[in-house]
């Protein structure tokens, strides 16, 4: 069995958001296709009602000693719009 961590920052729903759920909501509900923009919005997965997820893959630096080991987040490399750092581990 294998972890996996992914360290996301999260964008907290705006208008835009919802303007893009509600297509993708409509689209869903009638059956068709979710247009390729309301798709990519989202990063190709269902809405989260909690925000937009982005995987964070620059500013960040692995670490470890003797003892421990982890990642170091260079917050001033965030998107501005990133409220909070959602971590997570996968087993």
């Amino acid at each position: 069995m294998s972890v996996s961590l992914h360290i996301c920052g999260v964008t907290p729903p705006d208008d835009e958001f919802y303007q893009m759920k509600a297509v993708w909501d409509s689209c869903t509900a009638a059956d068709i296709d979710v247009p390729e923009k309301v798709l990519e919005y989202f990063d190709w997965k269902s809405p989260d009602e909690r925000g937009i997820n982005r995987v964070i893959t620059d500013g960040i630096t692995q670490y470890s000693d003797k003892y421990e080991s982890g990642y170091d987040v260079e917050l001033s490399r965030l998107d501005p719009n990133i409220r909070f750092i959602r971590i997570t581990l996968s087993y």
